[in-house]
């Protein structure tokens, strides 16, 4: 009866390891193909905070400097001057910093646009 258990015992966490280890690479092949596209600032920043949010709450957390990397690769080519500075930057910075940076870029952006 106890070796019944024992297998029944390995064969869940087998399976669920399986699940999470599979969604774990979605989530992570989906946060690398991330792009900011037509979507605004503040959405693609939540479209990459959900993701790794959810990568967290498997288990698989996201360091700080690897979000960056994301959301700089993510931007198009009229962000290229930030992304250069940001990247130039010794000191490594926080999401929130990063989220602020952009929004106020994203806001001359649309005044240029205006002219």
């Amino acid at each position: 009866m106890f070796m019944h258990i024992k297998y029944g015992k390995r064969y869940i966490h087998n399976h669920f390891h399986a699940k999470t280890k599979a969604k774990s690479r979605y989530l992570r092949t989906e946060l690398r193909n991330t792009r900011k596209g037509e979507c605004s600032i503040g959405e693609f920043l939540t479209r990459i905070k959900t993701i790794v949010d959810s990568l967290l709450a498997i288990g698989q957390p996201v360091s700080v400097q690897e979000q960056i990397d994301v959301i700089l690769e993510g931007l198009p080519s009229e962000y290229k001057s930030l992304v250069t500075a940001i990247s130039n930057m010794i000191d490594q910075f926080e999401f929130e910093e990063i989220q602020s940076l952009l929004l106020a870029q994203e806001q001359r952006l649309e005044k240029l646009r205006e002219f």
